[in-house]
C-alpha cells in the first residue's frame, strides 16, 4: 500500500537533494555568539581546572611624562585583577528510532 499515493511521477522517481551537513542554526541565532565568531574572538580552551582572565580595571595613575631630575611617584598602584569562570558541559540528547535510522542511513 502506497503511503502518498497522490504523488506525481516525477516527485517518486527524484531524490531530495541535501548538503548533508546540519547548520548551526543556534550559535548564528544569538548576537553575541555571532559576533564573538565573525571577529575571531572566540578563545577555545585545551583543559584546566577553572578559566582565567587577567583584567586591567583602571588606567595607572602613576604614569607621568618627564624630563631631567623630575620627582617620580613610585608609590604602588592596584590596577591589574583577575576573573575566574569554572568549566560547564552542556549535553543534549538526540533520539532516533528503528525506522528513522533506516530512512537517514543511506547517500540520500
Amino acid at each position: 500500500m502506497p503511503i502518498s499515493p497522490n504523488l506525481s511521477e516525477i516527485v517518486t522517481t527524484t531524490l531530495r537533494n541535501r548538503s548533508g551537513t546540519v547548520a548551526d542554526d543556534v550559535t548564528k541565532n544569538n548576537g553575541l555568539l555571532s559576533r564573538l565568531n565573525s571577529r575571531g574572538k572566540k578563545k577555545p580552551v585545551s583543559g584546566g581546572r577553572t578559566i582565567v582572565q587577567e583584567l586591567q580595571y583602571q588606567e595607572n595613575s602613576t604614569f607621568k611624562r618627564y624630563s631631567g631630575y623630575d620627582i617620580l611617584n613610585v608609590q604602588p598602584s592596584d590596577v591589574i585583577t583577575a576573573a575566574e569562570y569554572d568549566l560547564k558541559q552542556a549535553a543534549v540528547a538526540v533520539s532516533m528510532s528503528g525506522l528513522e535510522q533506516l530512512q537517514n542511513s543511506g547517500e540520500d
